[in-house]
């Protein structure tokens, strides 16, 4: 009889055992939300890239020198970042890919630049040079896929992430133009009845 209470009491504790690995393995799986801010100081290299949770609490913070708008690849977990300069003249002209812990993956230069737009579809970069009046499409690798041109003056870059094409917001020629995933003109709209007259953003 004591025998047979010892069994059930090993039988309980190891159902109990793997119920509460089950319980852990399923507990990580769950994302934890997190926000990616670029805070940008004043002076070169007062800039920094910061994972926060919704709390305010800092998880990750990386300096830049000079940066600009970011985006995240939801298909690998990481996020994108123009790097401009800093003052020292080590990292600039670049876009950057960071993983989710806050490491730097790759730097790919000769992207002078503080505007892009991520396809969360496939973690395609589309990056906005201003002093080549172009477009240029990188992949998840960072590879360059296509060049598109005629924008003078790229300030802001939406993918939408239903089909992947994309909004080009561009202050000098004053239009928001809409392309393909192929980077082929599917619309363009000239904004100077606008009260601004220049698209600054674009979402």
């Amino acid at each position: 009889m004591e025998n047979n209470r010892k069994r059930v009491v090993i039988l309980t504790l190891a159902i109990l055992t793997v119920f509460f690995i089950i319980l852990l393995f399923f507990i990580r799986k769950i994302p934890v939300a997190y926000i990616w801010v670029m805070d940008a100081g004043e002076k070169i290299n007062e800039t920094h890239l910061i994972k926060m949770c919704p709390n305010g609490t800092k998880i990750v913070e990386i300096q830049f020198g000079q940066s600009g708008a970011i985006g995240i690849d939801p298909q690998h977990n990481s996020i994108w970042a123009p790097e401009l300069n800093d003052n020292k003249r080590v990292n600039f002209d670049q876009v950057v890919k960071i993983n989710s812990d806050g490491n730097v993956i790759k730097r790919f230069q000769g992207y002078r630049t503080s505007v892009i737009g991520v396809d969360p579809n496939d973690g395609s970069v589309w990056v906005g040079l201003p002093n080549e009046h172009q477009l240029v499409k990188l992949d998840s690798n960072g590879n360059l896929i296509l060049k598109v041109n005629g924008f003078p003056g790229p300030a802001s870059i939406a993918v939408d992430p239903r089909d992947g094409s994309v909004w080009v917001a561009d202050h000098s020629s004053k239009s928001l133009t809409h392309l393909r995933t192929d980077g082929v003109e599917l619309s363009r709209i000239e904004t100077m009845h606008f009260f601004s007259d220049a698209p600054h953003q674009v979402a």
